[in-house]
């Protein structure tokens, strides 16, 4: 115990053991909703079985956090996160959602578009089901379709760019996250940086 805390400096940063166990309980019981999220929506897909998806991301969290932990000296907790699943959920709902009260709001807006809309708004999810980009969840990847109209060319920029918008996506989400929790608790440089980053 003596070893354990002498490496992760707990009297230096002004705290007890006793604190940081309770910390880590706390910090586990406030992560591990995302054990059953993410089984529970990737089992949707029936590709794969909810107990791969529970144990696979029980095993990235605990990589990721003793990572953190001894890499980097710091008391957070990594796991996979919600951050581009909710962007592409609510980029998608967003666009159907504009899209739709556009077309139905504004008079000549999309001309010969509003007669044939259907008042029902969940129609536009079962048709985007059946689209290219729905069966990519269903089916896989398969752009046989998408290249009869489209070069190779435009297909590597679509799925380069799509890539590098949710990397981008996901590194300030997490930059952003961390920066917030060293802030709150109190463990930024004088500098205002992250400590050991």
């Amino acid at each position: 115990m003596k070893m354990l805390e002498e490496y992760f400096k707990v009297k230096e940063n002004s705290s007890t053991v006793r604190t940081e166990m309770i910390a880590g309980v706390t910090t586990f019981m406030a992560m591990a909703y995302i054990l059953m999220v993410n089984s529970a929506m990737f089992a949707e897909l029936g590709e794969v079985s909810y107990s791969a998806i529970y144990i696979a991301t029980a095993i990235s969290a605990v990589a990721g956090t003793m990572l953190m932990a001894f890499m980097v000296n710091l008391p957070i907790g990594l796991a996979s996160g919600m951050g581009v699943k909710g962007s592409v959920l609510w980029g998608i709902v967003g666009g159907a959602v504009i899209y739709y009260v556009l077309g139905v709001t504004v008079p000549g807006f999309y001309d010969g578009f509003a007669e044939s809309l259907n008042f029902n708004p969940l129609i536009a999810f079962v048709e985007w089901k059946d689209q290219a980009w729905g069966q990519l969840f269903i089916k896989g990847f398969d752009f046989s379709e998408y290249l009869l109209d489209h070069s190779t060319t435009d297909l590597v920029l679509v799925v380069i760019t799509s890539a590098l918008a949710m990397c981008m996506t996901d590194m300030f989400d997490t930059l952003g996250t961390l920066y917030g929790a060293c802030a709150r608790g109190n463990m930024l440089t004088e500098e205002g940086e992250v400590p050991n980053f």
